[in-house]
């Protein structure tokens, strides 16, 4: 056998144990994107706490195949690549990274699929040349042209949170340091001359959020208006399934929905399961994710190429989208993410 064994280890520290035309083993870790029924890794800091950094070892890896594709880690001093970043976060949120560090959310870090770990790139946004540096210490994206997975943190300050994606690219530098100090990497971020604008738009968001889910609560405190009660997995489609089409849509402009119970108008909340080059894997997607409840296509033009992002809501508070993510997660669709309103 040529290669016996070789180790995928997938976003967030996901290791999925393949061998050439016969899977042997799955050993823990999280984020899977293909392989043999990967799950997420036991979380190891509750969010809101804090993440300790480093803790991690210098990794390179094994060849390794994901869906059919090989993926060979190396040295690459003169890595410099174009394609589309994506990001990755609470759901991960203090899981075992794919070298042995604890995921953080509201840190500079990604990941990347072949890139030594842990390594420092730059990363530029070309939809508005907004550019910082990260940390490499994951595995991952294993989809379409995908080159890198950003932390939350990192996709707010580069302007694609809410989009999803975003054309960029990635340069290594360096490898990083093993105690995980980021000194650089917030020492580069405080010269950007774009950061008091980026740190403006996420103070606005943090406000907005609190405000909606000051306004959840009050609306999950009515009897009469509590949806998805049970956490029982195997009723969650059913119980997506079952929501009122008076609850399940609402009337809404390119921004905002005016809420039926009466709350202040927000913004309408989205899970965005995935983004597609070929439309026809859009519509594999939505097959797959129509019995959980409402589900669309909606075409994003990104750096003059089309994409097809599946999205399923609109959903009425941010524990409902939650449940959203947990069934698209359940339904093999773990790059699925919480977004605000698709316009």
């Amino acid at each position: 056998m040529s290669r016996a064994l070789t180790t995928a280890t997938t976003t967030s520290g996901l290791a999925v144990i393949v061998s050439v035309g016969i899977v042997l083993a799955g050993c823990a870790g999280n984020f899977g994107r293909g392989g043999a029924g990967p799950s997420l890794s036991k979380r190891v800091v509750s969010e809101g706490q804090k993440v300790p950094k480093g803790g991690g070892r210098y990794k390179i890896g094994q060849p390794y195949q994901i869906n059919g594709k090989w993926y060979y880690p190396r040295e690459d001093p003169n890595y410099d690549r174009i394609g589309i970043a994506s990001w990755y976060g609470s759901m991960f949120h203090g899981r075992r990274t794919a070298n042995g560090e604890i995921f953080d959310m509201n840190a500079l870090t990604a990941a990347h699929p072949t890139l030594p770990m842990p390594s420092l790139v730059r990363v530029t946004n070309l939809e508005n040349n907004r550019s910082l540096v990260v940390r490499v210490n994951d595995r991952g994206p294993y989809k379409h042209n995908r080159v890198i997975d950003l932390s939350r943190y990192a996709a707010d300050l580069l302007g694609f949170r809410n989009k999803g994606v975003a054309r960029v690219r990635v340069t290594y530098l360096r490898p990083a340091p093993l105690d995980g100090d980021d000194s650089y990497e917030r020492m580069v971020l405080a010269r950007q001359p774009w950061l008091r604008s980026a740190q403006r738009q996420r103070l606005a968001q943090t406000r907005q959020h609190s405000s909606r889910r000051f306004a959840s609560n009050r609306f999950a405190s009515r009897p009469q208006n509590r949806l998805w009660r049970d956490r029982d997995p195997r009723n969650r489609a059913q119980q997506l399934a079952a929501v009122p089409r008076s609850q399940a849509y609402h009337r809404y402009n390119s921004a905002t929905y005016r809420n039926p119970t009466g709350l202040s108008r927000t913004q309408p909340l989205f899970v965005q399961v995935g983004v597609y080059q070929i439309r026809a894997n859009a519509e594999r997607a939505v097959n797959r994710l129509r019995h959980g409840g409402a589900v669309r296509i909606d075409p994003l033009i990104i750096a003059g190429q089309r994409y097809y992002a599946v999205r399923t809501g609109p959903f009425m508070s941010e524990q409902q989208a939650r449940l959203g993510v947990r069934f698209a997660a359940q339904s093999g669709y773990f790059d699925a993410r919480i977004i605000r309103s698709p316009y």
